[in-house]
């Protein structure tokens, strides 16, 4: 999915794009029910590690209608002979929600 946004937004090997990323639970995910799917343009890019999804998850469920938010991201294509691509999020603790809270109010 990544090498269909490089090509979406024409990021060449060595390149960067910003994007808007959204964090989803996905408490059903067999590997792990904390699991945290993040998407960009709804092409799901990966998941957050383990290790922070818990903290993430219970962060979504307990401040969100729907277990999602959106971010910021950076989507880069690495060169080849320096690595793999990456997306990075901008992600300060706590997450700004930027859609309504389960009760309705803005945050």
């Amino acid at each position: 999915n990544l090498k269909k946004l490089f090509k979406k937004y024409d990021v060449q090997p060595g390149g960067y794009h910003l994007v808007q990323a959204t964090l989803e639970t996905d408490p059903t995910n067999p590997y792990d029910k904390n699991a945290v799917e993040v998407f960009v343009d709804n092409l799901s890019v990966g998941y957050i590690p383990k290790g922070k999804a818990k903290k993430l998850s219970s962060f979504l469920e307990e401040n969100t209608k729907d277990g999602k938010a959106k971010v910021s991201a950076l989507i880069k294509y690495a060169r080849e002979d320096i690595g793999f691509s990456t997306v990075r999020l901008d992600l300060n603790w706590p997450p700004a929600i930027s859609d309504q809270s389960k009760s309705g109010e803005k945050k």
